[in-house]
């Protein structure tokens, strides 16, 4: 969803995908005080200054995103779109 919503958007718009942070760039677990919540916060900063659009895509659990969560909403304040898809499995295969 993340990169069909880049395409559409264009030129300026920055995908950040916490999967691919934390799994490819860095390999660490999804577990609290992991290294990619300190990347992601400065992709983000990195973002709001230098790029029209932003899009933060993954599952940001709030005990191990929190840092991450307050500083996309210390960056954005009013302007944040948040989507949430609760789908069952045989519809995204």
């Amino acid at each position: 969803m993340g990169r069909a919503l880049q395409k559409k958007l264009g030129r300026g718009a920055l995908l950040i995908s916490q999967d691919y942070v934390r799994r490819e760039m860095l390999r660490v677990r999804d577990r609290p005080g992991n290294q990619a919540v300190s990347l992601l916060e400065n992709l983000v900063l990195y973002s709001c200054r230098n790029c029209d659009f932003t899009i933060l895509e993954g599952i940001l659990y709030a005990d191990i995103y929190e840092s991450l969560l307050k500083t996309v909403e210390e960056a954005f304040s009013d302007n944040i779109f948040a989507y949430y898809f609760d789908l069952p499995f045989d519809v995204v295969s």
